[in-house]
């Protein structure tokens, strides 16, 4: 047997330090050396840059570099610092220089406990924190525990939404240091007893996980600030020690800070310390993660010089990244935004030579939206030559707005890259399907072995059918619902009950055709699969889910399709990468949680609002179009970028966040601020203004904005007045054409179109006969005459119908027939598709109606009738019929 070659990791070699220009107001910056300095800098002026010019400088003039801390408000960005201060400085660091506030604090308190000689801090993930506060609730809910909920609250303490409001209200009580006594104090104060109930579950809380971490200390994020904020100021002389260890703290983007990550600063940098912060107030847009651009409006007096004066500040002005028509564009978007009185941050000048373009394009659908980004994109890349990964279209929402352009691009032929964090891994259409199967198939708790979920219903059937696991369209699905009807005795029963009890007890499937039972002998055969491994001792959910996936067989098959160019190729590439997602997802829940059981797991996974981070690194997209949220490409630039699906109501959403315990109101009184003098819409409003500039300064060269306008009640947002005020204007405004997408297919069809238009001009079809034949040559589908069905002779001349015979019409179809005679004959063959609910309701009451002519019909005989027909509608779901 000869041994395989051994494997080698390769580090990848480090970018090239690119030479930095720095102007004036960055010089005075990295020359800084004179205590707390707060920089403000709009979008494209180098802020970032500064920041590591000035760490690089303090480095080549002799100090440490673990002297050295530069910190920031993501994983992402911190990663992108270390690798460009480590290409400036061009040396090797033992400790990474830039980290962000949470990965700082976790290394302060585990290098104190190295020193102690205790084991390490172990940070509580996101599942074994909804685990614990899930029990908790639990046992409040039978009667244990200190926290007596108002009685309002008895039936929704047990839910899914209630443990994620209670976290959410947990989350703002750790950034902003209140203690639960403290909200004990404010729900009494203010007739608030979900507050007093909400103090003492947060009591109960800490002190289980104080418990759990007996042996080591448990924290969850929200805890991980405050846990070193308590270390410094229980330890004076570490305080000392760390201080003195740090030589210049600097900070990026200072307005995504919180309150807590605020005061563990004020430790390490105040007192007139070397302090640099730099953040623009504009793009202050996390406000729903805690963050305040406060901090960075009082910086100068909160973090003053040693004598006491309020700490100086350097404005950046010189945009480097956007041209003049970007950048006034940029310019009356943000003008909306009641802003400070001090506003210098927003002059910004652009020394870039093209001006750029900026351009508003409203559409009559989504489809059309979808279509007209998808031109842009692909004319942008084949007529200007701009690659694929320097575009990028930003949404509101990629829950909402993410299918309809997935699919027009891969329609289109442009390559997307939607990466995991994205879209919430329930969202995922493979995954979906998955997790279905799993609520289908788990055995309620504390029930028999042989019972099943009351929520498998008619809606999880259909489902589960019509997923990739049963791969059954529409008219297979209605062919399955004849047949199962036929079998039974009762032709009242509801074609939905007999599905479920199909999937539940597949036997009677053994009397239906093959074709008709075959997607639901699939989706039973997976359902027993999941139920057989779920009721072995010890198996975990990573075991049923990877035991249903095997027997699925999709595997295999999505990796040919992978391999495949177009649609299909993409979209299976797409499933493989959810189905990935899911299984490391699973067996993260199963190390951390191991005696937690396949239900929970589905809770968790579903109650993700917002995609889940990972400490995983991703491997870049390649070249291909990104579309992300707004919020996600903070802190990114493209050459050229399309905001899509500005619509009111969507964006800005001016939705009040108004929770169930009302976090928000605890946010505002552990501010000083009293929650009834406030205006929550005003501050949404200008937050959704902010989110909106940060969208249009992310481009370099072109800025495409996209709005849907039409009957159904879509319109476009008030936003897209700041570009261009005569999209608001209803006489004014125009809805743009989707031009001809720049695609074989669509050339093939525009050369066609013109070639058999007797119209055109003869010089022209020419021309396109000629295009044809050299696209015919070159063997492109679609070109050769030869198969235009249209071009070819009749099949059969012979007449439907002869001369003498009868022809039955109505008047429906003689109304149809003069509207459009080819649908009135498609229909007339057999292609009309069978009635609806409305259709068949009105037929059955034709028909009863013309029953009662008849004298010697009863009243008795006319309704047996009508409950005999009845039975035979498809109303396509019980509470349908029972409302009718």
């Amino acid at each position: 047997m000869t041994a395989s070659a051994p494997y080698r990791l390769v580090r990848p070699t480090p970018r090239p330090a690119a030479t930095v220009e720095l102007d004036s107001a960055q010089r005075r910056v990295v020359e800084h050396r004179d205590g707390p300095l707060r920089v403000l800098a709009g979008p494209g002026t180098g802020k970032t840059t500064t920041l590591v010019e000035a760490a690089a400088a303090r480095i080549e003039a002799g100090a440490d570099p673990e002297s050295v801390l530069l910190l920031t408000f993501s994983r992402r960005a911190a990663a992108e610092l270390r690798v460009r201060i480590g290409a400036r400085v061009g040396r090797t660091i033992r400790e990474p220089l830039a980290r962000t506030f949470h990965s700082y604090a976790f290394g302060l308190l585990r290098r104190t406990s190295a020193l102690r000689g205790e084991p390490p801090p172990r940070l509580l993930s996101g599942p074994e924190q909804d685990a614990v506060i899930r029990d908790l609730l639990a046992g409040q809910a039978r009667g244990e525990g200190g926290a007596r909920w108002p009685a309002g609250f008895a039936q929704a303490i047990t839910t899914r939404g209630f443990a994620a409001e209670l976290r959410d209200l947990m989350l703002r009580t750790f950034e902003r240091g209140v203690p639960p006594a403290q909200l004990a104090a404010w729900g009494q104060a203010r007739n608030r007893p979900d507050w007093v109930a909400a103090a003492a579950f947060l009591q109960e809380y800490l002190d289980v996980t104080a418990l759990a971490g007996t042996h080591s200390m448990a924290l969850d994020p929200a805890e991980l600030i405050r846990a070193a904020i308590d270390l410094l100021h229980a330890e004076p002389g570490g305080l000392d020690a760390e201080r003195s260890r740090l030589s210049l703290v600097l900070v990026d983007e200072y307005q995504d800070t919180d309150p807590a990550q605020e005061e563990l600063l004020a430790l390490l940098g105040g007192g007139g310390r070397d302090l640099i912060v730099v953040g623009d107030p504009d793009q202050s847009i996390y406000a729903f993660r805690g963050t305040t651009q406060r901090g960075l409006l009082d910086f100068p007096e909160r973090f003053s010089q040693a004598d006491g004066r309020p700490a100086p500040t350097i404005v950046l002005t010189t945009c480097r990244r956007s041209g003049a028509n970007l950048v006034a564009a940029s310019r009356r978007v943000i003008a909306h935004v009641s802003g400070p009185p001090w506003r210098e941050h927003r002059a910004l000048e652009s020394t870039v030579a093209e001006a750029g373009e900026v351009a508003v394009h409203v559409l009559t659908s989504a489809s059309q939206e979808g279509a007209y980004v998808a031109h842009r994109l692909r004319e942008a890349h084949l007529r200007h030559g701009i690659p694929w990964s320097r575009m990028a279209v930003l949404v509101r929402s990629t829950t909402r707005q993410l299918s309809v352009l997935r699919r027009a691009f891969t329609s289109a032929g442009v390559p997307v890259a939607v990466a995991g964090d994205e879209l919430p891994l329930a969202e995922q259409p493979a995954v979906m399907a998955l997790l279905e199967l799993l609520d289908a198939a788990l055995v309620p708790d504390g029930a028999p072995p042989d019972s099943w979920p009351a929520g498998f219903d008619e809606q999880l059937a259909v489902a589960l059918l019509g997923s990739p696991l049963g791969g059954a369209d529409a008219l297979a699905l209605r062919r399955l619902r004849q047949q199962l009807r036929r079998l039974v005795a009762d032709p009242s029963r509801p074609s939905g009950a007999l599905l479920v009890e199909a999937l539940c007890d597949p036997r009677d499937l053994l009397a239906l055709d093959d074709r008709a039972a075959a997607p639901a002998q699939r989706v039973a055969d997976l359902l027993a699969t999941a139920r057989r491994v779920a009721a072995e001792p010890g198996r975990t959910v990573e075991d049923i889910l990877w035991a249903v996936w095997q027997a699925s067989g999709l595997g295999p098959r999505w990796q040919r399709t992978s391999r495949q160019p177009g649609v299909r190729g993409a979209a299976a590439d797409r499933d493989l990468d959810g189905v990935v997602a899911l299984f490391d997802a699973a067996a993260r829940f199963v190390d951390r949680l191991p005696l937690a059981g396949p239900r929970r797991f589905l809770d968790h996974v579903r109650a993700q609002q917002i995609p889940a981070d990972s400490l995983a690194a991703r491997a870049p997209a390649g070249e291909a179009v990104r579309i992300l949220t707004a919020h996600a490409a903070k802190g990114l630039e493209w050459d050229l970028v399309v905001v899509a699906g500005v619509q009111e109501g969507l964006w800005p959403d001016l939705r009040v966040r108004g929770s169930l315990l009302g976090s928000e109101q605890v946010v505002d009184l552990a501010t000083g601020h009293d929650p009834s003098t406030l205006s929550p819409v005003s501050a949404l409003r200008d937050e959704e203004w902010r989110l909106f500039y940060v969208a249009v300064t992310r481009a370099r060269q072109q800025v495409v904005v996209t709005a849907v306008d039409s009957p159904d009640g879509d319109v476009p947002s008030r936003l897209l007045d700041a570009i261009d005020e005569r999209v608001l204007t209803a006489d004014a405004r125009r809805h743009s054409a989707v031009p001809r997408l720049l695609t074989l297919p669509a050339l093939v069809a525009e050369l066609r179109a013109t070639v058999a238009d007797p119209a055109a001009e003869a010089e022209r079809r020419t021309q396109a006969a000629g295009a044809l034949q050299r696209l015919a040559a070159g063997e492109v589908a679609g070109a050769d005459p030869d198969g235009w069905w249209g071009a070819l002779p009749l099949s059969d001349d012979r007449p439907v119908r002869g001369p003498d015979e009868q022809v039955w019409v109505s008047p429906s179809k003689v109304e149809r027939f003069s509207t459009c005679g080819l649908q009135w004959l498609l229909e007339s063959a057999g292609g009309a598709s069978g009635p609806g609910a409305s259709q068949g309701l009105g037929t059955l009451v034709h028909d009863v109606a013309t029953l009662a002519v008849d004298a010697r019909v009863d009243l008795d005989t006319l309704l047996t009738r009508l409950d005999e027909s009845w039975a035979e509608l498809d109303f396509g779901g019980p509470w349908y019929s029972r409302h009718q």
